[in-house]
């Protein structure tokens, strides 16, 4: 339209609304005149189905990515560097040893942290005679403890233990029989040296030594010397070994004063009798049983026929009463009770 014109020519055009600005996103050649609806070129991905899909863009610049599905977790033990889409599959990182021939092997363990440990054999058991410190793994080897003495030269070794506790005893060998003469209350291995005890006497100078014995029973007597046969005047009752003394010397002579004594046992008063009355007085000796002289004295006659001799003071046993009678000795066995 040309408001001058006053004669139409025929060149007039009609309205076209439209974009008419070559650089925006809804250009429109045909359009001649500009209705306000012009929109800018946005660039990015337009398929709706892709990864990047960006649907502010109304122009697409070929940068269109497709889904990438995985762990997108970076801290995840199974992070995916080319994913674009976490699927939920993360799985956290969980160190410790993941060798299954390892003695701490770990079955929930995804990450080998360098700790694995290899298997030891042995006896795990502390309390056991064969406990290894270095063994981590029990093979059933392990051994009870049994406390006793372990030195095979001991008395009590025994042979079933294999901890020594100190209660080993030495071997002393000797006569272990408590009935023997030769016992050892020492020795605890009989090395077959029992000697059987024999009783007797064992003084060597008592009248009844036993060569034989070698257990003293108290029974040694002393030797007594003096004249053993009664056929003889001078016969000692208490003499066991006969010395060569026997004779009939002055028997005849002696039997003519007739000499007796009584009480015969005594207690304490002991009598003399002599029938012979120009007597007047005797020399008197008492000797025990081994021949000592254990009182003598001479005794004046106190009445007509009898001396008294005061004996409450020996001790009780057989003793010989030795009288001098005019010079001859008379031998007369008596008690003492």
């Amino acid at each position: 339209y040309d408001s001058t014109a006053n004669t139409d020519d025929g060149s007039c055009t009609a309205v076209v609304n439209g974009c008419t600005n070559s650089l925006a996103f809804n250009y429109t050649t045909e359009a001649n005149t500009d209705d306000g609806s012009c929109i800018a070129v946005l660039n990015g991905c337009t398929d709706a189905l892709a990864f990047n899909y960006d649907e502010a863009a109304n122009t697409d610049n070929g940068t269109c990515l497709p889904f990438v599905f995985g762990c997108s977790d970076i801290n995840s033990i199974n992070y995916d560097s080319t994913a674009n889409t976490d699927d939920g599959s993360c799985v956290a990182v969980v160190n410790g040893c993941t060798d299954e021939n390892a003695f701490n092997y770990s079955a929930l363990a995804n990450t080998d942290d360098g700790s694995c440990i290899a298997v030891s054999l042995g006896c795990t058991n502390p309390v056991s005679y064969n406990y290894d410190s270095t063994a981590n793994t029990d093979d059933g080897s392990c051994i009870a403890v049994v406390t006793g003495c372990t030195d095979a030269t001991a008395f009590n070794y025994d042979e079933a233990a294999n901890t020594d506790d100190g209660s080993c005893v030495a071997v002393v060998e000797g006569c272990t029989d408590a009935t023997a003469f030769n016992y050892n209350t020492e020795a605890n291995t009989d090395d077959g040296s029992c000697v059987a005890v024999i009783e007797g006497c064992t003084d060597a100078t008592a009248f009844n030594y036993n060569i034989d014995a070698n257990t003293d029973d108290g029974s040694c007597e002393a030797v007594v010397e003096g004249c053993i046969d009664e056929a003889y005047d001078n016969y000692n009752p208490l003499a066991n070994t006969d010395d060569g003394s026997c004779s009939n010397v002055g028997v005849e002579e002696i039997s003519e004063f007739n000499l007796s004594v009584y009480p015969n046992p005594v207690v304490d008063l002991l009598n003399i009798t002599i029938v012979d009355s120009d007597v007047k007085s005797i020399d008197v000796q008492l000797l025990n049983y081994l021949g000592s002289v254990v009182h003598k004295e001479m005794l004046n006659r106190n009445s007509n026929t009898s001396f008294k001799v005061e004996v409450s003071n020996l001790d009780n046993g057989i003793y010989i009463l030795k009288t001098v009678v005019n010079g001859k000795v008379i031998s007369t066995p008596w008690i003492k009770k």
